[in-house]
């Protein structure tokens, strides 16, 4: 059965309650979908969880459980069906991508490394948390943009800035420039800034990939 080929044998004939299924989830993560469960039967939240549990044989399993309680006239809830999902290959795979993101953070804060990318189409900057850094900001802490980058520089270097766009969204090879960086505090930045397209749609940029090091 699919539910044994997921548990492992004999989970169908084994886990014929509440309790049972509960009991199968480990420490804290027991008590959140017991009232998770609760809410759904209250009427408050439908039944949609994602969990690690354990099989038959011990071994970690993360679970995608979506439910629907059936009620009488009365409202009284009579019947709950639910399907589950192994979704443990998907939660390993977005684990291994926040540590390689976690990893590239950190090289780029140990290298003063900053990278961006732009969206022409859209007209959206994306920064990295070492470029908010080297802007002179927390993380997150405003809104990036491409205006807002070219603020940020002295004016006699605004338009190198703006040439290197347009060099990379008129397909020319990647652009290389130097340009100075002025934070809100008054400090001063010399960046090396590269520029070059990363993905094209009939022969127009859609998305450009920047860096800036910081080579005060």
């Amino acid at each position: 059965s699919p539910a044994t080929r997921v548990l492992g044998p004999p989970a169908l004939e084994s886990i014929d309650t509440l309790d049972k299924a509960l009991d199968t989830i480990p420490g804290e993560e027991r008590q959140r979908i017991h009232q998770a469960f609760l809410a759904a039967l209250r009427g408050d939240a439908p039944f949609d969880v994602e969990y690690t549990c354990l099989r038959q044989d011990g071994s970690p399993i993360t679970l995608h459980v979506l439910a629907q309680v059936f009620r009488n006239a009365a409202g009284e809830p009579v019947r709950v069906v639910g399907v589950s999902r192994d979704t443990t290959e998907r939660t390993h795979a977005e684990a291994r991508i926040r540590r390689r993101e976690a990893l590239l953070n950190e090289a780029q804060r140990i290298a003063h490394l900053g990278s961006w990318e732009w969206h022409p189409d859209t007209d959206t900057v994306l920064w990295s948390d070492e470029t908010f850094r080297l802007c002179g900001f927390q993380p997150g802490a405003i809104e990036p943009g491409r205006a807002v980058m070219r603020n940020l520089l002295l004016a006699e270097d605004q338009p190198l800035f703006e040439q290197a766009l347009a060099a990379a969204a008129n397909g020319q090879p990647p652009a290389t420039f130097q340009v100075r960086l002025q934070r809100a505090d008054g400090s001063l930045r010399h960046l090396l800034g590269r520029l070059e397209v990363a993905e094209e749609q009939k022969g127009r940029p859609r998305k450009l990939i920047g860096t800036y090091l910081d080579i005060t």
